[in-house]
């Protein structure tokens, strides 16, 4: 009977592995999801009142999985949101394959207004692949900031966005990229590795990427644990590990924000980290102001 028992958990436990495998392989990497979130930023201009952001990040193309494809497939989807401003976290390739004659990011060139920074992948083929990603972008309409940061018209306002380069490869330079006496809306950075580096305040929200959600996730939190896929990566390879593994954080008296990509990078597969795309709807007025100041609940609303 003992025998019968344990064959049986055998079996189960076999079954459910496999099953588990073949969805992280053929259903949730391709599984793109359009999230939609109202953002109250105190600071926020009175005009920018409802100004619609889009963010993407991770999108690992010429890699493994299906990285161009969801990318096309991304930029039809935030098209049909026209959103006032697009905004790119980095790694447009995987493993600095950029290839030059690539139609991939073609859908750019609709958005009045694209925003970006380099990734730890776009450095991979060295500082020559990082300038042909950045002039590729160029040609398409996009702005690639390094330690930098451009002053937008949006809604007859004024708007700064900084552009903070890839941490991860040690490329940034708060000091270089922000504009002494200016207030950045967004300040854009590839990897969360920045927590160190933030300063209270210091900007309307903060976007980032990198770490694909944990790619493999076990873990219920949305801190790093050994549970996630990408924990074992940075460690690996003696990179900086940040905390933040997924959504929204608050660092530093910072709305901070770290998106699951797009993309997959070693292994085609996603669990519990599905590819995503962001919509930002921005307000003065904090949707849950019963919340502490301190939470980023208080700021933050999913309407879908």
């Amino acid at each position: 009977m003992l025998g019968r028992f344990i064959r049986t958990a055998a079996g189960l436990v076999a079954f459910l592995g496999v099953s588990a495998f073949a969805y992280s392989a053929a259903v949730e990497p391709r599984t793109l999801r359009l999230r939609q979130f109202r953002i109250g930023i105190p600071l926020l201009p009175e005009p920018l009142e409802g100004l619609r952001i889009a963010y993407l990040s991770d999108f690992h193309v010429g890699g493994p999985g299906f990285g161009e494809q969801l990318t096309r497939q991304a930029l039809e989807t935030i098209a049909q949101e026209q959103p006032d401003l697009v905004l790119l976290g980095g790694d447009f390739v995987d493993r600095g394959n950029w290839a030059e004659e690539s139609t991939t990011y073609d859908g750019l060139k609709q958005f009045a207004n694209v925003v970006g920074v380099l990734g730890n992948h776009d450095y991979r083929g060295g500082e020559q692949v990082a300038e042909s990603i950045r002039d590729g972008m160029a040609r398409r309409g996009v702005v690639i900031l390094r330690n930098e940061s451009i002053s937008l018209r949006l809604r007859d306002t004024d708007v700064t966005i900084t552009g903070v380069d890839d941490p991860y490869t040690r490329h940034d330079d708060f000091d270089a990229a922000l504009v002494p006496g200016s207030w950045p809306l967004i300040l854009l950075a590839h990897a969360p590795v920045i927590e160190d580096e933030l300063r209270p305040g210091m900007a309307g929200m903060i976007l980032c990427g990198h770490t694909h959600g944990g790619q493999i996730r076990i873990s219920p939190w949305r801190t790093l644990t050994p549970l996630d896929y990408t924990f074992y990566l940075d460690h690996v390879v003696g990179r900086p590990v940040s905390r933040y593994q997924r959504g929204f954080h608050w660092a530093k008296g910072n709305l901070l924000y770290v998106s699951n990509g797009i993309g997959t990078t070693r292994w085609p597969l996603r669990f519990m980290a599905p590819p995503e795309i962001a919509i930002f709807h921005l307000s003065k007025t904090a949707p849950h102001p019963d919340e502490p100041c301190d939470d980023p609940a208080r700021y933050v609303e999913d309407i879908g």
